[in-house]
Formats: C-alpha cells, sequence, structure tokens
C-alpha cells in the first residue's frame, strides 16, 4: 500500500509528527482503553491511521482541554 501525504491514512510515524508526539505516546494512546484513540487498520505490520479520526479525536480532545476545572 503507497500512502502519499495527500492520503486518506497517515502511517504511524505521520501522526507523530502531525500531533508532535513521540513513538512511545503513540503506543501508549493506542493500547488505552480510556483515551478512545482510533484503532489503526494493520497491513504488512505496519499501523494506518484514518486522517479524519486522527483530526477529529486531537480535537475532542483539545476541546475537552479548554473546559474550566471541575469543583470538587
Amino acid at each position: 500500500m503507497r500512502v502519499s501525504t495527500d492520503s486518506h491514512y497517515m502511517t504511524g510515524p505521520a501522526v507523530q509528527r502531525h500531533m508532535s508526539i513521540s513513538h512511545m505516546t503513540l503506543w501508549r494512546w493506542m493500547r488505552s482503553e480510556t483515551l478512545g484513540f482510533p484503532k489503526p487498520t494493520v497491513t504488512n505490520g505496519r499501523n494506518y491511521f484514518i486522517r479524519s479520526e486522527i483530526e477529529a479525536w486531537d480535537r475532542a480532545r483539545r476541546e475537552v482541554s479548554l473546559l474550566p476545572a471541575q469543583a470538587a
């Protein structure tokens, strides 16, 4: 599968660059059951993420981080 930068799919390293995160952070997000990080399609042992799902997850994460803290 050939994946270009304009593609519908993003490779793991492309997601890392897009979100400015390390390989280990991506690995942790992929395995977290609470974050809801988009699941990749695995082809020949490589992860391919749907670009629109990554962007939507990132927008939602940023919106939540902008909410005021709840009083205890």
